[in-house]
């Protein structure tokens, strides 16, 4: 540290100019952090600074931090401008402190095109429904182990079966072995895909290597194909040894997908089984698949008030938040809005505590602004600012969920 520390003196020193990049930024532990970049003539760069930034984000406490900066590193007189984004607090302190700076362009354009996303419906309407399809499996721990579980499982398929497509094995001595022949009606998975162009009800089995019908349904739909010689051999999970008649090449119509697939026919009157092979090249609807259906009538009676279009909320449980011992309470005033919106923050701040929600207190050591995000509807949404006053001193406790992935042999 100390010979880059000597060598950054001695590389500022040879330059008539700089100009700073500063910024303000948390790290995962949310603790705050002022970095200083220095900008040379010659196209160099490098960090000059990065210290921790405890306590409130004023613009004095900013402006004499980085002034503090330039004077210990000898570079106050030959500052050109401080590039920084848009934040009232860092304009402010900077200007007060008579320090040269201008808005950085890369921020205010994603500004600009943030401004413009959120005012088109389409886009506001397709984000929000984004947030919550990720919020969905991000806070759901059933959802996500179970989404896991199918994207393991259809990687599994795709790994066993890439570099053999058609199912057919390179070893004409090795036994496919069919984990599920005789598959309850109550518990199969049916799908209907067509055949040739005959619909042809198959039961789902991720435990089949291939695809196969009996001969039975061979004879009655799909007799015209011709059927060819087949060296596989095919046992169930019990041992048992299936008779292979041999192997048709179909067409298969799922869905908008068509696909030229092998086909496996066996002795008797065994149920027709979709298997992995068709699995890698067809691409099923397993959000269709996996649909839960059940009678929601007495549950939605039962809980009536849950389902409400009001708002709801949590009675008879007190949360308690605690901060570090050298927290400082922060009481920051209310940010200036347009004149036009404060019509419909009172209308709504009124809502809010009539539903219970807020309610007015006479005096309290922290106070955090409010922020306004703007619906598709065109009503708002209040928002507070959290993480400018009590989020950076919680103490909050940590404990990470054990990811398990599910493991497969070959």
């Amino acid at each position: 540290m100390q010979k880059y520390k000597e060598k950054v003196t001695s590389l500022i020193k040879e330059q008539g100019h700089v100009s700073i990049t500063s910024d303000l930024w948390s790290s995962i532990a949310q603790d705050s952090y002022l970095s200083l970049t220095t900008h040379f003539i010659k196209r160099q760069q490098t960090c000059l600074h990065a210290v921790p930034f405890d306590g409130s984000h004023t613009g004095e406490r900013i402006a004499s931090m980085i002034t503090n900066c330039l004077q210990a590193l000898g570079i106050a007189e030959k500052l050109h401008v401080v590039v920084c984004d848009s934040g009232s607090n860092f304009v402010t302190g900077l200007c007060d402190g008579n320090i040269p700076n201008i808005p950085c362009l890369a921020h205010t354009l994603q500004l600009v095109v943030k401004d413009g996303c959120q005012v088109q419906p389409c886009v506001s309407a397709l984000t929000a429904m984004a947030r919550k399809l990720v919020g969905q499996y991000k806070h759901s721990n059933i959802a996500c182990k179970t989404l896991q579980k199918i994207q393991d499982v259809e990687q599994d398929w795709m790994n066993e079966l890439t570099d053999n497509p058609n199912g057919a094995s390179d070893d004409p001595d090795q036994d496919y072995q069919l984990f599920a022949v005789r598959g309850t009606p109550e518990a199969a998975i049916i799908l209907e895909p067509e055949v040739n162009g005959v619909t042809l009800p198959m039961e789902l089995d991720t435990g089949a290597p291939v695809s196969i019908i009996s001969q039975k349904v061979w004879e009655g739909i799909l007799s015209k194909t011709q059927l060819e010689k087949s060296d596989t051999r095919l046992k169930t999970y019990t041992g048992e040894k299936l008779q292979v008649l041999g192997q048709l090449q179909v067409q298969v119509k799922y869905g908008d997908q068509v696909q030229q697939l092998p086909l496996l026919v066996v002795a008797g009157n065994e149920p027709s089984l979709w298997g992995r092979n068709w699995l890698a090249a067809i691409r099923l609807n397993w959000a269709h698949i996996k649909q839960v259906h059940m009678g929601l009538g007495p549950l939605l009676q039962k809980c009536h008030d849950v389902f409400q279009k009001e708002l709801g909320t949590l009675q008879g449980i007190e949360v308690k938040l605690t901060v570090r011992e050298d927290a400082i309470p922060k009481f920051y005033k209310p940010r200036s809005v347009p004149y036009a919106m404060r019509g419909a923050i009172e209308k709504d701040l009124k809502r809010l505590e009539n539903l219970g929600v807020i309610e007015k207190i006479n005096y309290s050591d922290w106070a955090a602004p409010i922020f306004l995000v703007p619906k598709a509807d065109g009503s708002i949404h209040i928002c507070s600012d959290y993480k400018v006053t009590i989020n950076p001193v919680l103490q909050v406790d940590q404990y990470p969920v054990p990811q398990r992935r599910l493991e497969s042999s070959n």
